[in-house]
């Protein structure tokens, strides 16, 4: 009797919504200031007239609780996901709590979670309460978007996010601040192999691999991120065993390992790496790459002898590491040297900053290869800043931009 008048109530919230606002996705508002408004997000979520297809939009303020998807095919947002104040100021703090987001009922890429801080979760349970701290995602496959995973712990790994069985997208987040004692404290991926793009790791601890990112038996898709200032035993930035994954136009810079890998470490693994940099990470062996991987159109501090080719060593020149900006300076060599092959068939038009990828710096030797040649090598590509004359790209005019003017005078003149 009592699922007969779940489903009536349910048909009639449909009914009245749909009425209400035809044609439009209908969303439900959470606001504890407001009586209008649901107090909590999981009661949103909860709510039987919360159907597939809506979304709920989430008022600034932090929400003490642990929220949990139950397999609904909705919107979870922050008043503005693209504003990095509203992001800050949009807080799921899940004081203590296991996992502070959990995914675990097959949910599917069009179940999204966007635009929040994610803090406050101690996976210190047992298995599978002992992983995914800030988010846990099981056999469910969901999208992730403009959050940030800071402050949170795991006994096991995925301090961050811990992902098994599942293969979700992730774009625009930030890892920070996460500890784990195994398994990668910004993210841990077991049996996974989640798409991740234009995302930061940066401060994630773990005791033993992983600081920013560990892969066991999974091959995660990683573009456009960066990895900087994560610890670990072996593979500070990342560590992967038993899985191959697809590293492109990533930086790794200021990671540490006690053992291995600064930069990754790869046990029984073997990444592709691809337009990347790997520069100033340190360990006692093999400060940047230990292990195999095929790396190619790379800069790797000390050379790489390994698979692949067309590599180089030499300083990146990045604007400001010690403040982790890893842009590029007008003169490193990491300009137009990259490989532009096969970027534009997995979509990869812009860097981490939303920039075009394709940009020809005038005066800067095309090194690179594929259907354009003048790709940049990691994270950011180097754009001009518009200003008239500024044929290098430094924002100023100088002599050396009337030495690229002299230097390609009258070239192709007959």
């Amino acid at each position: 009797m009592r699922k007969a008048n779940l489903n009536i109530l349910v048909a009639v919230c449909v009914l009245i919504m749909a009425l209400a606002r035809p044609g439009a996705a209908v969303i439900h508002y959470v606001d504890p200031n407001d009586s209008n408004d649901f107090t909590t997000i999981q009661a949103a979520i909860d709510d039987p007239c919360t159907v597939n297809g809506d979304e709920i939009e989430v008022a600034p303020g932090t929400y003490n609780e642990a929220i949990n998807f139950i397999g609904k095919a909705i919107t979870l947002r922050s008043s503005n996901p693209n504003d990095p104040n509203i992001v800050a100021a949009t807080v799921i703090d899940g004081t203590g709590s296991y996992h502070v987001v959990q995914c675990v009922t097959g949910e599917e890429p069009n179940t999204v979670l966007s635009g929040f801080t994610i803090t406050g979760g101690d996976a210190n349970g047992f298995s599978p309460d002992d992983r995914g701290g800030g988010m846990y995602n099981n056999s469910s496959s969901p999208t992730v978007t403009n959050c940030t995973f800071s402050g949170n712990t795991a006994d096991y790994g995925g301090a961050g996010m811990g992902n098994e069985y599942s293969s979700l997208t992730v774009t625009n987040c930030t890892f920070s601040g996460n500890t784990a004692d195994y398994g990668g404290a910004g993210m841990g991926n077991n049996y996974s192999s989640p798409t991740v793009t234009n995302c930061t790791f940066s401060g994630n601890n773990a005791a033993v691999g992983g600081g920013g990112m560990g892969n066991l038996s999974s091959s995660p898709t990683v573009t456009n991120c960066t990895f900087s200032g994560n610890a670990a035993s072996g593979g500070g930035g990342m560590y992967s065993e038993l899985g191959n994954p697809t590293v492109t136009n990533c930086t790794f810079s200021g990671n540490s390992a006690t053992s291995y890998g600064g930069g990754m470490y790869n046990y029984s693994s073997s990444p592709t790496v691809t337009n990347c940099i790997l520069w100033g990470d340190t360990a006692p062996t093999d400060p940047e790459i230990s292990g195999s991987a095929t790396v190619n159109y790379s800069d790797v501090e000390g050379g790489w002898g390994g698979a692949g080719g067309n590599n180089i060593n030499a300083d990146p020149y990045f604007v400001n590491p010690d403040s982790n900006d890893f842009h590029l300076l007008p003169d490193s060599p990491c300009l137009d040297a990259g490989d532009s092959t096969g970027l534009w068939q997995k979509g990869i038009w812009k860097d981490i900053d939303g920039k075009i990828r394709y940009f020809d710096i005038s005066g800067v030797t095309d090194t690179g290869i594929g259907p354009v040649t003048f790709v940049d090598m990691g994270a950011y590509e180097l754009q001009c800043s518009g200003i008239a004359g500024d044929n290098n790209c430094d924002g100023v005019v100088n002599f050396k931009d009337l030495a690229i003017l002299c230097n390609n005078w009258l070239v192709g003149a007959e």
